[in-house]
């Protein structure tokens, strides 16, 4: 008898812990913590009021990309066969969030008006690693592939 009381409250208990786990396991899943991922990629941050001024303000525009450089969010700047402008981006660049990845783009473009000389100005960004081409930025904003 005393074993049978005994098998019952570990049952009672068991099924307690998978009700709660699974009503966690709900919550946990459908909360999202980072950016919604559906969302195109230039109007997805349509709605952050933001400028590359911002950040001129406060430090000078050419140190910024020095600092960049430094955290190894940008490794170089060359220029492809057909001359054009390729920005090198580090290991870094990655562990940004798409809206910061724009945000540092945009200020290097700022900086050195590459979007701006042109009428249909734009750069590619390049892999450190891999080589491979992975986006590019023009007036009309940041795009990864």
């Amino acid at each position: 008898m005393k074993y049978l009381s005994n098998s019952f409250i570990y049952l009672i208990l068991l099924s307690f812990f998978v009700v709660t786990a699974c009503e966690h396991e709900e919550k946990r899943t459908s909360e999202s913590y980072l950016e919604y991922e559906r969302h195109l990629q230039i109007p997805q941050w349509a709605h952050e009021d933001w400028y590359a001024e911002d950040w001129t303000s406060k430090k000078k525009g050419m140190d910024l990309v020095q600092d960049f450089y430094k955290a190894d969010i940008f490794r170089d700047q060359v220029t492809d066969e057909n001359g054009m402008p390729v920005l090198i981006v580090g290991p870094n660049f990655y562990h940004l969030s798409g809206y910061d990845k724009r945000r540092v783009v945009h200020v290097l473009d700022v900086v050195y008006g590459l979007t701006a000389s042109k009428t249909n100005g734009s750069f590619y960004l390049q892999d450190w690693h891999s080589e491979k081409i992975i986006g590019s930025f023009d007036r009309h904003g940041l795009r990864l592939h």
